[in-house]
């Protein structure tokens, strides 16, 4: 069975990680040296700053092309 899922930005592409791998926030926030509010903070799309960018992509192994594709949906 195939599953689709629409995940447009980052924060929702860590979000779906998290899930995947069944992490919770205190699990994942030291991994990307951030606070537990900060990471909720991406995951619910209130924003973040550039700084966390790369250390969420690699930590999602995502490629070039799948981490461009997710920032186009910013508003800026």
């Amino acid at each position: 069975m195939k599953v689709e899922l629409d995940i447009a930005t980052l924060g929702e592409y860590l979000n779906y990680k998290m899930q995947e791998k069944r992490l919770s926030y205190r699990d994942v926030a030291p991994e990307l040296k951030m606070n537990t509010a900060t990471l909720s903070r991406i995951v619910n799309g209130k924003g973040f700053g550039l700084r966390w960018v790369i250390p969420i992509a690699k930590w999602c192994k995502l490629t070039p092309t799948q981490l461009w594709e997710l920032l186009e949906h910013i508003k800026g």
